[in-house]
């Protein structure tokens, strides 16, 4: 059995400090939590993630079909809870047609995702996005009722703790040559980066 690997120096810890910088700047781009969001500028958001979604599932899905159960270190009893990919673009295309839009149709170029460490270092964006959702949806309902169309932001809320600990405990061990990590973190970055551009392309359509 391959010893947890050391905290200090896991795999998770170096993704997060190597899309720092792209990370803060995609969340105040896309800030769905401001006072003064508008429903053009929620919808420039949904198709600015529809962009990159879709196109980071389609490439990082079939690499990441199976996923081994992960242990958590240090557990008494092992938690033999598995991550696996969720398609979550659907949701996003049926939010923005109930909001009156059609998808984009321009995925955009998120980079190669040809191997499993690059696959999941492309889930680390998506699925570490989840995190906030819980705090998103009541935002929205509170900003534009309870109606507003929502499957996209719910559907992340619904289990995204337990699914980011399963996440991150399989990326740790997964993620322990220097090649695979390297990988990871090259394709982070691509999608944060390409998030970043597209949100700045689809916002500055709102504001024209």
């Amino acid at each position: 059995m391959v010893p947890p690997i050391d905290d200090d120096h896991s795999a998770m810890r170096h993704l997060r400090a190597a899309v720092a910088d792209w990370h803060d700047a995609t969340e105040r781009s896309l800030d769905l939590l401001r006072d003064d969001l508008s429903i053009g500028s929620y919808v420039a958001c949904l198709r600015a993630l529809e962009r990159i979604v879709t196109p980071v599932e389609g490439l990082a899905n079939p690499f990441l079909v199976t996923s081994p159960p992960v242990a958590a270190a240090g557990d008494a009893e092992p938690d033999t809870g598995t991550w696996t990919p969720i398609r979550r673009a659907d949701a996003l295309r049926d939010d923005l047609r109930d909001l009156g839009t059609d998808p984009a149709d321009r995925a955009a170029p998120v980079g190669p995702i040809e191997s499993r460490p690059a696959a999941l270092g492309a889930a680390y964006v998506l699925e570490g996005s989840a995190l906030g959702a819980k705090v998103i949806v009541p935002r929205l309902v509170e900003r534009f009722g309870p109606d507003v169309p929502r499957r996209y932001f719910a559907g992340l809320a619904a289990d995204a703790a337990p699914r980011w600990r399963a996440f991150r405990r399989l990326a740790d061990r997964e993620l322990r040559r220097p090649d695979d990590l390297d990988a990871a973190t090259t394709a982070a970055v691509g999608v944060f980066a390409a998030l970043h551009a597209v949100s700045a392309e689809e916002l500055a359509a709102v504001d024209a």
